[in-house]
């Protein structure tokens, strides 16, 4: 119960009924209306997140830069969901060979940014960095490594799927069927090195080379999910007014979500435009959500404002 006191009069909220005391004659209503909107009406949001622990991996540095608000996104809602914790690798710039300097920068300081924001424990990687890479496999091993049937490490896995097959190969064969693989884009799934991208080698040494069924070879526990079609703007190629709680939230959190993705994020070289997609943001949602494979649901707007907006609004 939250209780707030004005002069000689209470308003008195126990989560989620309302209840007032009628304000004293004379009191302005708009004061009364100024109080009740730094009032919280939004109960916390409890998600049914079915255990184990969660690793990412994201490109965000060539082609589409969905992924720096599908970053953003991710960390939000891990954050939003009390599931900070879990998150145990973090991977990014994964699309290797070809690659966007400044696209590349963006995704580092949005990786930076939301660490340091939402004060996440995890080790983040950027895969521009070829030590790292290395590294990422590493910590990717020991937490896979770690797995159970009880706790298992669900995977994200947004980019090509290189990255994330060459760090479930390093991974003790006996202990992938405890990873639980996610996907939900047909391009990710299937984007490889190829010589029309003008790479300069897209033989059996080209850096992108292996797709969704690889992964799916390796053993893993693999879910390829509906396209999160609703965590994407429209087809007009404008900023989607039914994200724009995020814009106009006085939670500076959510500010710098939607900074993140409207001003840096656009379709693509051919559409500069500011342009809102956190698609890839999907999946983790739906493993907050519980993963439910049969289901197959998409969520979107409306369930990533009802936790969010609830996660900003308690004390």
């Amino acid at each position: 119960m939250k209780r707030l006191t004005v002069d000689c009069w209470v308003v008195v909220i126990p989560t989620p009924h309302v209840t007032f005391r009628v304000p004293p004659p004379g009191l302005p209503m708009r004061l009364l209306l100024s109080v009740l909107a730094t009032v919280s009406l939004l109960p916390a949001v409890e998600l049914p997140f079915p255990g184990g622990r969660i690793a990412i991996t994201h490109d965000g540095n060539l082609h589409d830069r969905d992924d720096h608000g599908a970053l953003a996104m991710n960390l939000a809602l891990i954050t939003a969901a009390g599931q900070g914790d879990r998150l145990v690798h973090l991977d990014y710039n994964n699309h290797l060979g070809r690659s966007s300097a400044t696209m590349a920068a963006t995704m580092r300081k949005i990786a930076e940014d939301g660490r340091s924001r939402f004060a996440l424990k995890a080790p983040f990687f950027d895969l521009t960095d070829a030590a790292q890479l290395e590294q990422a496999i590493l910590n990717f091993k020991t937490e896979a490594e770690r797995s159970s049937a009880t706790d298992p490490l669900w995977f994200i896995c947004s980019g090509p799927m290189e990255t994330a097959w060459r760090c479930i190969d390093a991974v003790d064969p006996a202990k992938r069927p405890f990873i639980r693989a996610v996907s939900h884009s047909d391009w990710n799934d299937r984007h490889v090195t190829t010589m029309d991208k003008g790479d300069a080698d897209a033989g059996p040494n080209a850096p992108l080379r292996r797709t969704w069924e690889d992964v799916k070879a390796l053993g893993v526990k693999a879910h390829r999910i509906a396209f999160q079609s609703k965590w994407q703007d429209g087809s007009d190629g404008k900023n989607t007014p039914d994200w724009y709680w995020l814009r106009d939230s006085a939670n500076a959190d959510l500010q710098w979500m939607w900074a993140s993705a409207s001003t840096l994020t656009f379709r693509d070289d051919k559409h500069p435009v500011p342009y809102y997609d956190v698609s890839d943001a999907g999946m983790t949602y739906w493993v907050l959500a519980g993963a439910d494979n049969a289901k197959q649901k998409v969520y979107g707007v409306a369930e990533a404002k009802a936790l969010l907006e609830g996660w900003a609004a308690r004390p």
